[in-house]
């Protein structure tokens, strides 16, 4: 089998494992309750951020093709039939291909997969789920679930990420790069406005940039702090951030 583009060879092992197991079911080689048990088993090899359970170990590994399973199962069902294999010889070999295919029963289980560290990492986890939908090997649903999960696991894998500094060049709550506490008061986030040498041209000051931007700032109110003169600054308008 040829590899998917953006594959790697990994992934086209885990896809030709499945695409086998389906191909099974489509034939009536197996059952349903067979294809669900040994597909839900094994589904965290196909949707490691999103599955419960973690899948069999060595699923990325070459494996046989979809049609030798599909002959060698086939060619089980018709020496049973005509008595050429006891039913305990053919149940006792179709298990074993099933279980070297994808095991209801895992011997040992992955590990679980490392989250994407960076956003390059995450496009490549959503680029595999994208694959993997458009192989029909996943189901819309089931993408969406993965893909929900990847964002979530990367953004915890960025808060962890110390940055200096904030992206205004303000301290986080401030007003000035001076690190001046916010002139809303009373703890509330502001953000300053402008300043002016008495209380009353800052008013008229702040009446001005009301009537600039009435929808925007019609519901908010301002503050007029008097600083102190040592700091060498006039009195102040200020919003508090609605």
């Amino acid at each position: 089998m040829m590899a998917t583009r953006g594959a790697t060879q990994a992934e086209t092992n885990v896809a030709t494992r499945f695409r086998a197991l389906r191909r099974l079911l489509d034939e009536g080689l197996i059952t349903p309750e067979e294809h669900s048990r040994r597909r839900n088993t094994n589904l965290g090899a196909l949707l490691p951020y999103s599955s419960s359970l973690p899948p069999a170990q060595g699923l990325e590994r070459p494996g046989p093709t979809e049609e030798q399973v599909v002959d060698r199962l086939r060619a089980l069902a018709v020496s049973l039939e005509s008595r050429a294999l006891s039913p305990a010889e053919h149940g006792a070999e179709r298990t074993a291909i099933l279980d070297a295919l994808l095991p209801a029963e895992p011997r040992k289980v992955d590990m679980p997969v490392l989250p994407p560290k960076d956003m390059m990492e995450a496009a490549t986890a959503v680029g595999r789920v994208e694959r993997l939908r458009a192989a029909n090997l996943i189901s819309t649903e089931e993408a969406k679930r993965e893909k929900a999960a990847v964002e979530k696991v990367l953004d915890s894998q960025l808060a962890k990420q110390p940055v200096s500094g904030t992206a205004s060049g303000l301290r986080q709550g401030s007003a000035n790069g001076n690190g001046a506490k916010s002139s809303s008061g009373g703890g509330t986030p502001g953000v300053g406005l402008g300043s002016a040498k008495t209380e009353e041209a800052a008013r008229e000051t702040w009446e001005k940039i009301k009537a600039k931007f009435p929808e925007e700032l019609g519901a908010v109110n301002a503050t007029f702090p008097k600083v102190d003169q040592a700091s060498a600054e006039p009195a102040g308008a200020s919003s508090p951030v609605p």
